[in-house]
């Protein structure tokens, strides 16, 4: 007995080392990219319908935009216009590139829209239980950038040979402004993102073709 249980652990020894000399095949770029569309997919469904009640139920208005020169009359969001506007006349192409610019990008939008929500929640207490606030939706679109940015930090490891995202160098912050600008300021940032996450979608697909 004692015999067969040494024979067997032997095997079973074999068996382990083996599993770490065999080679795991990783995945296609082609289907990380595919992954990564179908997240950016489901941000902008879930987003865009959060923008849409936004909109609707609290400015009366589905069809309001902020437009550039109004967006410079909201305090603090000078370098967040740059930022945006950086990233939508960019000329980047080429996928390693591209896949950091994303996720620095995604970076500071997270951050953003997290100041969002607590601007939402301090709506909440400034104006009583009677005034609708989105803090909660807005942290399920938090939660999917997160699931957005795993996906990619996975590609940009494959396309720079294994080296990681070190994070944007971008630090946000909010000002401290009265009740007026804290929901224009929310509904700027909730467009944006509303605007850029549908870029996304469109350069991931590209990639993956």
């Amino acid at each position: 007995m004692a015999r067969l249980q040494g024979s067997y652990l032997g095997v079973s020894a074999l068996v382990f080392a083996f599993s770490f000399l065999s080679p795991v095949s990783p995945e296609p770029l082609s289907q990380l990219y595919s992954m990564a569309m179908d997240q950016a997919t489901i941000i902008r469904t879930r987003h865009s319908a959060l923008y849409t009640t936004i909109k609707t139920d609290r400015f009366r208005n589905p069809d309001l935009i902020i437009s550039f020169s109004e967006s410079t009359t909201i305090r603090g969001m000078d370098n967040y216009i740059r930022i945006l506007r950086a990233f939508e006349t960019s000329t980047i192409t080429n996928a390693p590139e591209l896949i950091g610019e994303h996720l620095e990008f995604l970076d500071i939008f997270r951050a953003a829209l997290n100041l969002v929500q607590d601007d939402e929640n301090s709506i909440g207490q400034r104006r009583g239980s009677s005034y609708t606030v989105y803090g909660t939706e807005i942290s399920r679109v938090v939660g999917s950038i997160g699931h957005l940015q795993a996906k990619l930090r996975r590609i940009y490891r494959r396309l720079h040979e294994g080296s990681s995202y070190q994070g944007a160098t971008q630090i946000v912050t909010f000002d401290t402004c009265d009740l007026d600008c804290t929901v224009k300021r929310g509904l700027f940032l909730i467009q944006e993102f509303n605007y850029y996450i549908s870029l996304a979608v469109n350069n991931f697909n590209t990639l993956q073709s």
